[in-house]
C-alpha cells in the first residue's frame, strides 16, 4: 500500500481499480495486436514491434500523444479496429473520427482530433514511421 507522503496523497480505492482496469484492457489490446500480427513479417517490418517501439518512444518522451496518434493511423491502416480501440486510452480532448470508405481502395480514413487542431489522415507512410521501420531492419 502506497504511505502518504507530503507530496502525494493517498490513492483512492475507486483510483487504484480504475488504473489496474486501464492496465488490464491494454494489455487486452496489446494481445490482440500481438495475435493480428503474429505471422506477418514483411522484410523485417513487423508491425507489433514497430507500435511497441512507438510506445517505447512516447513513454520516453521522444514522441507526444499527437505522433502517437498519427504514426499508429498509418502503421495499423487497413485495421480500423485497432485504431479505433486506441480511444479508450486516449485523454479528453484527444480522438480518431473514421471515415468509412473514404480512401484509397475504398479503406477508412481517419481525422486525428486534438486540443490543438486537427490532422487529417492520408494512409500513407509518413517519414516517422519510415524511420521506425528502418531501425528494424
Amino acid at each position: 500500500m502506497n504511505k502518504p507522503t507530503a507530496d502525494r496523497e493517498p490513492e483512492s480505492s475507486q483510483r487504484r481499480a480504475e488504473r489496474e482496469k486501464n492496465q488490464k484492457d491494454s494489455e487486452i489490446y496489446l494481445d490482440v495486436v500481438m495475435e493480428r500480427f503474429k505471422d506477418k513479417d514483411f522484410d523485417n517490418y513487423n508491425p507489433y514491434i514497430i507500435f511497441l517501439d512507438i510506445i517505447k518512444d512516447f513513454k520516453s518522451k521522444r514522441i507526444g500523444l499527437q505522433s502517437v496518434m498519427h504514426q499508429t493511423s498509418n502503421l495499423f491502416r487497413g485495421h480500423t479496429d485497432l485504431i479505433m480501440g486506441l480511444q479508450p486510452f486516449l485523454p479528453a480532448g484527444y480522438r480518431y473520427e473514421c471515415h468509412k470508405g473514404n480512401g484509397f481502395r475504398g479503406r477508412d480514413t481517419f481525422t486525428i482530433i486534438t486540443p490543438a487542431g486537427t490532422l487529417e489522415h492520408s494512409g500513407k507512410f509518413t517519414p516517422a514511421v519510415q524511420t521506425i521501420v528502418n531501425r528494424q531492419e
